[in-house]
């Protein structure tokens, strides 16, 4: 079954009216992007979910690089981690959320 979840949420309009002409960090005034303080694939909904920093597409994708980098340093050290996902997936097991491309389009599926 495939949900497409709202992302027009109460408090994504709440930020989207503080959303700022240039970015934060560096004053760039190109495109400006939010980043939620908390991903809904690892944390679910929990409070400050739609907590958004607004930051331009160049820091945005740096933000997202560290954050991969410190995943993958948490993979380094436990690598059971990854294998056990390995053998589960192998196995059947497939993830309470998936993200994959229906007519074009990314959809949550559940």
């Amino acid at each position: 079954m495939m949900i497409r979840r709202n992302r027009r949420s109460e408090a994504r309009i709440k930020a989207l009216k503080y959303k700022p002409r240039t970015c934060p960090l560096c004053g760039n005034a190109g495109q400006i992007q939010g980043h939620h303080l908390y991903k809904f694939a690892i944390f679910e909904e929990r409070e400050g979910f739609d907590e958004i920093v607004w930051l331009c597409s160049e820091c945005h994708a740096e933000l997202e690089e560290l954050i991969r980098e410190r995943e993958n340093a948490i993979l380094r050290q436990y690598p059971e981690l990854y294998t056990k996902a390995l053998k589960d997936y192998l196995n059947g097991v497939r993830p309470k959320h998936s993200r994959r491309k229906k007519n074009g389009r990314q959809v949550l599926c559940v």
